[in-house]
């Protein structure tokens, strides 16, 4: 995968440095391009390292006086990150008087911008007609984020969060159709069930399972619905992830069935609590020295409901064990009308519930695949592996 990450003379400018690296921590080939007004800022050393390889600075560089050309040639993505007004106007209207801009119309793949600057320059009504132009010439357009820049003003103009726009720009230099028009649904995290105004019933679960199956799906280029109940962002995640918030299982549910009447597939990453309290109380029940008594009830089985509507969509669910992987998983297929279930160890203090690590299995109507101890975010890639097997006909 090779990317090319132009950088313009925003103060971020050193924020580009660690998009680079996020980039090439995920398996990319990334040569830098800079306008030599950022070069004042940041020197062009520090990508050179950050890289491995050359940064062009030079149009008319004495070294290869096609370097701009041959830097264009079989790129997967082409990306500004920061992008001033200054280059957002050029690329609008096609200059091409630098080493970045004569790049940005050399490449045949897709391109990105990612805007930085101060926030009444951003509000400028001809700074948005470019960023609209930039949009119809099919740019992604990665927008800057609210709050205090650089120059102490106060408004949107900060550049987005690098991790968002790593995963944007992967999701750009994705060879291939992948997931292209499917809409994939993504369960995540604990629910929380009230017991009163300050007390819950939860479990461990961080999320984490589900939100790498959510940008994972949204890498390989799929529409994403994220249902999350947990408590803050285990991981990044680029704009092609919707994000729903939710507490209990009944939200859950609700949020779920929605979602699914219009996408391909669900993916039940989520540690939906089996049980609720009968009743929530109001208020904080205080402490004393006697004991509490109250029943659970059980919540509703989200899998279960919603296969009994899923027709020829696809359904993936997850089955949390502390023993007996492989059959309580086979069990769960069956009972549940899944057509896939991956089933993971939970309990145990290396892998499962808040840990980068799980115990695998992966059981459809064909058989099981036993992972072993596999990373998180190598088990969402095989269960997205599966979606695009499950599409492409081959079962």
């Amino acid at each position: 995968m090779k990317i090319i990450l132009g950088v313009s003379a925003s103060v971020a400018a050193y924020k580009a440095a660690e998009l680079a690296r996020l980039l090439i921590a995920e398996g990319a080939d990334v040569t830098s391009v800079m306008t030599p007004n950022a070069t004042k800022l940041v020197d062009p050393r520090l990508f050179d390292a950050v890289t491995g390889r050359p940064t062009i600075t030079d149009l008319f560089a004495r070294e290869s006086a096609f370097a701009h050309l041959e830097t264009a040639r079989g790129a997967d993505a082409f990306a500004v990150a920061p992008a001033t007004a200054n280059v957002l106007a050029k690329l609008a209207a096609g200059i091409a008087d630098d080493a970045l801009t004569t790049v940005a119309l050399a490449v045949e793949c897709g391109r990105l911008v990612a805007p930085a600057m101060n926030p009444k320059m951003w509000d400028k009504a001809e700074v948005q007609r470019n960023v609209s132009t930039l949009r119809e010439l099919g740019y992604v357009v990665v927008p800057p984020e609210e709050g205090t820049t650089a120059c102490g003003d106060v408004g949107y103009g900060r550049l987005a969060d690098v991790h968002v726009i790593a995963e944007d720009v992967l999701r750009l230099a994705y060879p291939g159709p992948g997931l292209t028009g499917r809409t994939v649904v993504v369960t995540a995290g604990p629910t929380r069930e009230p017991f009163d105004a300050v007390r819950i019933l939860t479990n461990p679960s961080s999320g984490l399972m589900g939100f790498e199956v959510a940008r994972r799906a949204a890498r390989r280029r799929a529409d994403v619905i994220l249902i999350s109940a947990a408590p803050g962002h285990p991981t990044a995640l680029g704009h092609a992830v919707r994000l729903r918030r939710v507490d209990t299982a009944a939200e859950m549910f609700e949020a779920t069935a929605e979602a699914f009447e219009k996408a391909d597939a669900l993916v039940m990453a989520a540690a939906v609590s089996d049980y609720r309290f009968d009743e929530q109380r109001a208020h904080k029940i205080k402490k004393t020295k006697g004991k509490i008594s109250t029943t659970l009830v059980p919540t509703v089985d989200i899998l279960s409901e919603i296969t009994k509507i899923k027709r020829d969509k696809l359904v993936v669910g997850f089955a949390a064990e502390t023993d007996n992987l492989v059959e309580n998983a086979k069990d769960k297929l069956l009972k549940k009308g899944a057509d896939i279930i991956v089933g993971n160890v939970v309990g145990r203090a290396d892998v499962g519930f808040g840990r980068a690590d799980a115990e695998a299995v992966i059981v459809t109507g064909e058989g099981v695949e036993e992972l072993g101890k596999i990373s998180k975010a190598a088990l969402a890639e095989r269960v997205i592996d599966e979606l695009e097997r499950w599409w492409g006909g081959v079962r």
